[in-house]
């Protein structure tokens, strides 16, 4: 196979392939503990500031977790 053809610059999408728009993503978070809080936040903020995400539901292993706590805060 000829290496040049497959980086031939400029490329072009073929038209069979649809147009992608943006939409909204739906989220379940699943995540309990301190390493889980910082993506919680970062989908949040992502939410808020881009209405992209739709955080849905947040699952966590027990009753006493950090992103339990975190989510009572907020009223997740």
């Amino acid at each position: 196979m000829n290496s040049s053809y497959l980086f031939k610059l400029p490329f072009t999408c073929p038209s069979q392939f649809p147009i992608f728009t943006r939409s909204i993503i739906s989220v379940v978070f699943f995540g309990s503990d301190h390493y889980s809080l910082p993506h919680l936040h970062a989908l949040e903020e992502r939410q808020s500031q881009h209405k992209d995400i739709r955080l849905l539901f947040v699952v966590t292993t027990s009753d006493k977790t950090p992103v339990r706590y975190h989510c009572i805060q907020n009223k997740i």
